[in-house]
């Protein structure tokens, strides 16, 4: 599908420059959408979301 197509584009630009917060945020966005589109399970998904999230956050507080 084409989310994770994304979530593994977004992976390797965090694998190329991991300080680049954008890729963190939009990875947790495909996270959160294919936990709804495909209903995974939130124990699951959302730990791994809400890391990203803090990642983003910390190399730029402008996400808040």
């Amino acid at each position: 599908s084409s989310d994770v197509c994304s979530s593994d584009l977004f992976e390797k630009v965090i694998e190329i420059d991991p300080d680049y917060g954008p890729a963190y945020a939009h990875l947790a966005n495909t996270y959160s959408a294919t936990m709804m589109l495909y209903g995974l399970p939130p124990w699951e998904s959302k730990p791994k979301i809400k890391a990203l999230l803090e990642k983003a956050l910390e190399i730029d507080e402008s996400y808040r």
